[in-house]
């Protein structure tokens, strides 16, 4: 058979220029970042440390709060309309600090739990866990955790259609662990209703500290968009302002939610409701018979505001709210001041 001559170079500079294309691989994110630069991008991160601004009344702040988007979103919507291949996406953002689900749309900044830190976490906070719920023996069962014990307080609202989000200032205590004593202990606001009986969606923000972990840690959670990301060490006795807020934005995964703490942002993700059941709550573990590790240092929620729709109200005995407990080895104490409950706990 004969080939015109012109049709063999055309293949030999064909096949040339194919071998001095780079074959970079998903996992290869962090080449991909850097051999990527894009001023405009680069801009949104830089200029992404910003806080939420002071508001003078209640329906400015709501109107802000109702049309955020989050430095990540900015960077992501940029990116998408420059073309950029979710791999990109993913590499840029991951280089700069943030994570993103590419089939949802949720985004967060942080880092994520080491292996040890995760294992922990996936034997007592795996997905058969429920903040809503007494732990059952048979969620123990299904999460193999029957050595394992949970004791805990917890504030909750009895409305789970009412309050679409909260702002409350928390602080953490010592938050004492020990392999022979409280294994972890996590204290957080949780946000989220199940749209059905066998389905768990909730968001949380609070600080957790446990054995695997070199110390106490500002984190967020989501159980089905992106899962745990730490935010920074926490400080026993530096109280935080933790936000939560569902929007009225309806898209495929849910309703839109943002985190901010301390009036930073660190994440975006979605909710099957806007309107849910609020909680704080203070969770301890330990393993087998030990004693739970005493810890006389306060653990303190106070000056919570639960958002609504006819008015935002602070929280105390004018909210329906129960009162839960699993376990004797958490103290408490809980009043009322400025309006709204100031509740403290402690292990003796």
């Amino acid at each position: 058979m004969n080939i015109p001559k012109t049709w063999v170079v055309l293949l030999a500079l064909l096949l040339a220029a194919m071998a001095m294309v780079p074959m970079v691989s998903a996992e290869d994110n962090s080449q991909i970042a850097t051999e990527i630069t894009d001023k405009d991008i680069q801009a949104i991160f830089d200029s992404a440390y910003g806080s939420l601004p002071a508001f003078h009344d209640e329906k400015t702040k709501t109107v802000y709060l109702e049309e955020y988007v989050s430095p990540a979103q900015k960077a992501i919507d940029l990116m998408e309309s420059k073309q950029y291949s979710k791999a990109q996406i993913t590499a840029i953002l991951e280089k700069n600090g943030y994570g993103w689900n590419p089939d949802t749309g949720a985004c967060w900044k942080g880092t994520a739990p080491t292996d040890a830190e995760q294992s922990l976490i996936n034997k007592i906070r795996g997905e058969d866990y429920s903040p809503f719920d007494r732990e059952e023996e048979s969620q123990k069962l299904l999460r193999h955790i029957d050595d394992w014990r949970q004791e805990y307080r917890q504030l909750k609202t009895v409305s789970g259609s009412t309050f679409y989000g909260v702002n409350d200032y928390m602080k953490p205590g010592q938050m004492v662990t020990s392999s022979s004593g409280t294994t972890q202990h996590v204290v957080t606001t949780h946000v989220g209703r199940r749209p059905n009986p066998s389905t768990e969606c909730w968001t949380e923000a609070g600080v957790a500290d446990s054995i695997a972990d070199p110390q106490r840690r500002y984190f967020t959670y989501d159980n089905d968009e992106g899962g745990w990301s730490w935010h920074g060490n926490a400080g026993a006795t530096t109280t935080k302002n933790y936000e939560i807020y569902v929007t009225s934005t309806l898209e495929s995964a849910g309703y839109t939610y943002h985190i901010w703490i301390d009036g930073a942002w660190v994440r975006t993700g979605h909710l099957a409701y806007r309107e849910n059941f609020v909680d704080q709550a203070n969770e301890i573990w330990a393993d087998g018979s030990n004693a739970f590790s005493s810890d006389p240092s306060i653990s303190e929620f106070r000056d919570s505001t639960l958002y609504r729709s006819s008015g935002n109200v602070k929280w105390a005995t004018n909210v329906a709210t129960e009162f839960n407990h699993v376990g004797t080895a958490i103290s408490e104490s809980r009043v009322v001041s400025g309006n709204a409950y100031d509740w403290q706990m402690w292990i003796p």
